[in-house]
């Protein structure tokens, strides 16, 4: 757990989650505490809570997409280190980065990541 416990008779420091569990502060916005453990709430708790709007989740959700887009721009250069298996699999990533806004719950969605490693390890099975 992340809070500890308040020392019978002793005074002892509360810790912010101890205050927020307590009554005495809220958590911060996007977060909850859970277990006694600030964590962050998800799009859904921030639409409920009125801390954002549809609108706001779609606009964040768009923003992580075109800032993985732009991450893997590189790879799609003629000269980047990547073999055809290889570079095929980050076209189809960035071509499901391109369609997100159109799945299914957009933009209660979530946005993908590029485990090059793993890029590697899927273009060179039966080597």
């Amino acid at each position: 757990t992340c809070a500890l416990p308040i020392s019978k008779g002793m005074p002892v420091e509360m810790t912010r989650e101890e205050k927020i569990a307590a009554g005495l502060e809220q958590a911060p916005a996007g977060m909850k505490l859970v277990n006694g453990c600030l964590a962050a709430m998800s799009a859904e708790e921030r639409v409920a809570a009125g801390q954002a709007t549809i609108d706001d989740i779609a606009a964040e959700t768009r923003a992580l997409r075109d800032e993985m887009l732009a991450e893997t721009d590189r790879f799609m250069l003629p000269d980047f280190p990547l073999e055809n298996g290889e570079r095929e699999l980050v076209k189809e990533y960035r071509e499901s980065l391109r369609h997100l806004p159109e799945r299914d719950g957009f933009p209660f969605v979530e946005v993908p990541g590029l485990d090059m490693k793993k890029i590697k390890e899927i273009a060179h099975e039966g080597d």
